[in-house]
């Protein structure tokens, strides 16, 4: 299965997550990667990694997080089901692997537009019994499982900041699928507690303002076990 990740200017978060990938998924997959014209040494990285680490890459002039991954959709993904994912996240190390539990989930209700995997905490959502738990307004790309054809069929993501929303917004609102989260599949979020989000030196493009994020610093991650990424405390179900 592919996977689509974003990234820019968080070079060491990406290789962190590209080599999780690696040591984490047992089965076959391909990462596919689209740079948002980063100055941080991330496009350097990212091609001296072709034909090694990942598959294919792709630089895109400064733009949005829906234009970004739209044009990696359009450009570089021929999946019809595939995976898109932030440059800050690590996946599971599971048995059966991550990718295969994903894909089962998805498989296993057509009724849904796309599944994403969890990270330590998300805000304002009636955790339920079972394998799923409808979003909300937002489904985040952490580690998001849909189809190609869907996206296509909305004309893709549009050209605003965030894609969370938006996704749901045109696969929920306009093609009538649902859009869930997976209980019990967690990523490890690395970006949510570092300053700046994790872009050092480099103004971020995308991101809350600095009072907002000093706010959510105040509600800190909980510990998680580094093999699954459950939280040791469930801060809800």
């Amino acid at each position: 299965m592919e996977i689509l990740i974003l990234t820019y200017n968080r070079k060491d978060f990406l290789k962190r997550t590209i080599d999780a990938l690696h040591e984490r998924t047992r089965t076959p997959f391909k990462i596919l990667v689209v740079d948002n014209s980063s100055t941080d040494g991330t496009k350097e990285y990212l091609e001296g990694e072709v034909g090694k680490k990942i598959s294919e890459m792709m630089i895109t002039p400064p733009c949005s997080i829906c234009k970004a991954y739209s044009d990696g959709i359009k450009q570089m993904v021929t999946d019809e089901v595939f995976v898109m994912m932030q440059d800050d996240v690590i996946v599971p190390d599971l048995e059966p692997d991550w990718q295969t539990q994903l894909r089962k989930l998805f498989d296993d209700n057509p009724d849904h537009g796309s599944i994403a995997c969890r990270v330590q905490k998300i805000p304002n959502i009636n955790w339920t019994d079972g394998d799923l738990s409808p979003c909300r307004k937002a489904l985040s790309a952490y580690c998001r499982i849909q189809r190609r054809s869907d996206l296509e069929a909305v004309d893709y993501l549009g050209d605003r900041n965030w894609d969370d929303m938006e996704f749901v917004k045109r696969i929920r609102d306009k093609l009538g699928k649902k859009c869930s989260w997976a209980n019990n599949l967690f990523c490890n979020h690395l970006g949510y507690m570092c300053e700046n989000k994790g872009y050092g030196k480099f103004k971020r493009r995308w991101g809350w303002s600095e009072a907002r994020m000093t706010e959510y610093t105040r509600k800190p991650y909980p510990e998680i076990d580094p093999k699954t990424n459950v939280p040791l405390k469930r801060v809800c179900k």
